[in-house]
């Protein structure tokens, strides 16, 4: 399952190490406060942030990297939060372990 629609054919691109890179300094901060508008719980936004960025990474050659990446980052960051809330939802926390 992606969380990206695939361009058809591919462009010549960057590594996705260095045009990762270039992203995540950019648009971090947009990305910390995409997720805090989104409901995130404060203690788990740095790891959302990190999930959104390795999805970048994975989806990085398939990306038409002429078009701005706000729109790609809020698609991702909004599946990633709704995935985390499933997976929340589906944990019954236990008053001690065994």
């Amino acid at each position: 399952m992606g969380y990206l629609r695939q361009v058809h054919s591919p462009l010549p691109q960057t590594p996705p190490e260095s045009g990762c890179l270039q992203v995540y300094e950019r648009e971090l901060d947009y990305l910390f406060a995409t997720l805090q508008r989104m409901g995130a719980n404060p203690r788990e936004i740095e790891d959302l942030a990190q999930e959104v960025f390795v999805v970048l990474h994975r989806n990085w050659p398939t990306l038409d990297t002429s078009r701005p990446f706000r729109p790609y980052l809020f698609a991702i960051a909004f599946r990633v939060v709704c995935a985390h809330r499933r997976r929340r939802a589906r944990e019954v926390p236990y008053a001690e372990l065994e």
